[in-house]
């Protein structure tokens, strides 16, 4: 799947340290969670997973990923407007397909619309 090597570069390291952190299944807050990669592959270690966006397009995104349970249910062209670091015309108009996984429904945990200081600066909502 396209950005595996990227995802296992980083998430090994991440999810390394939540291994070693946590024992047994805890509490974990991923903000800035984009289309919920990261927080699909820490509810699959059975962690209770909260996160929180604060970029409406990727929130919406998220909730439409949670809506669908298909491979590749969307395929958009995601770098069509933003040609910055492209050195080909291909690259523009690539097809990323999303989700590359099946997600089975209510794997993927919700995310709450915000950003993380706001929605989480005050002591109440830390608890």
């Amino acid at each position: 799947a396209e950005g595996a090597q990227e995802r296992q570069s980083c998430f090994d390291r991440v999810l390394g340290a939540l291994d070693k952190h946590l024992d047994k299944a805890g509490r974990v807050l991923i903000p800035a969670c984009s289309l919920g990669r990261l927080a699909l592959e820490v509810a699959g270690r059975g962690h209770s997973v909260e996160t929180c966006e604060g970029r409406l397009l990727h929130w919406f995104g998220l909730e439409l990923l949670r809506q669908t349970s298909s491979v590749e249910a969307f395929k958009p062209q995601p770098f069509a407007l933003n040609t910055c670091n492209r050195l080909k015309f291909v690259d523009n108009h690539r097809v990323t397909p999303v989700p590359e996984i099946a997600i089975k429904e209510g794997q993927l945990p919700r995310a709450r619309f915000g950003e993380f200081t706001v929605l989480y600066g005050k002591s109440k909502a830390k608890e």
